[in-house]
């Protein structure tokens, strides 16, 4: 009489049951004696762990590993409350589900113990804290969020570095609505003019010039303070103004130079200079 079949099994391994085809003809046969003999665990899905023993029981398998396994190697995100969370951009409200983005299946599963919602969404190959960021942005009415709530927590992150403006901007582009790309453009002007520029005073007319020019570029040079700035239109219709002077402690209101006014010759063609 030929001997049972034995899978070699590692413990914390997820697999469906095809996968036990390999050592029988009848996989699901195979299944449910390994299920009885305490060497596999089932999961729902037509999916198994193999159990993984800790001195308090037995630990149940990974989330990724669990996705990895139903969703049979396609590419997946895990997203939602806790990757939101993690970004410092405040709290949002947690789920009793997980939130997965894939190219593969839609819908809710129970796995294991664990509810899943699985969401066929466009994502990058490897997402970003400013992918993250954006995916937030369009989830607000789900996260418990306002626009309001999120803008000045968005400057913050800006501002300590979590984020990065020009990854923000790219992200947004691909992967977020005209109104929350302009969202995403305001807040981004509050930035440079308040995070990227340590004078503080800009004047109403620059952060205007700011909000309704997106593509700008700020060089921030502080070798000197001449007390005024010098904005250039280049021919990509980019915006580009700079600071060639060093930041005083304590400014006061630059003083007029000859030939400083609001139409005056600057570094280049398309260019004008302004005293502050």
């Amino acid at each position: 009489m030929s001997r049972p079949a034995t899978p070699e099994l590692r413990p914390g391994q997820v697999l469906r049951t095809k996968a036990l085809s390999a050592w029988s003809a009848n996989p699901v046969r195979l299944a449910q004696r390994l299920v009885r003999e305490g060497r596999l665990q089932k999961l729902g899905q037509g999916l198994f762990a193999v159990p993984k023993a800790s001195r308090f029981g037995n630990v149940p398998p990974d989330l990724q590993t669990v996705l990895a396994a139903f969703l049979e190697g396609a590419p997946f995100v895990l997203t939602g409350p806790p990757a939101w969370n993690s970004l410092g951009l405040g709290s949002t409200a947690m789920w009793a589900h997980s939130l997965v983005y894939n190219t593969k299946r839609t819908g809710d599963f129970m796995l294991g113990n664990q509810p899943v919602r699985f969401r066929r969404v466009r994502f990058p190959e490897n997402p970003t804290p400013e992918w993250f960021a954006v995916d937030l942005l369009e989830s607000l009415n789900t996260a418990g969020l306002s626009l309001d709530e999120l803008r000045p927590r968005l400057v913050e992150a800006l501002q300590g570095g979590r984020l990065d403006p020009a990854r923000l901007r790219a992200m947004a582009a691909e992967y977020s609505t005209a109104p929350h790309r302009h969202f995403l453009e305001q807040a981004m002007v509050s930035y440079a003019a308040k995070g990227l520029l340590p004078y503080r005073d800009l004047g109403s007319g620059i952060t205007r010039a700011l909000a309704s020019l997106p593509a700008t570029d700020l060089l921030d040079d502080r070798e000197g303070w001449p007390g005024r700035f010098t904005g250039t239109l280049e021919p990509d219709g980019a915006y580009r103004m700079k600071f060639p002077g060093k930041f005083p402690e304590n400014p006061g209101p630059a003083e007029s130079q000859p030939g400083d006014d609001h139409c005056g010759t600057g570094d280049g063609p398309g260019s004008h200079r302004q005293g502050h």
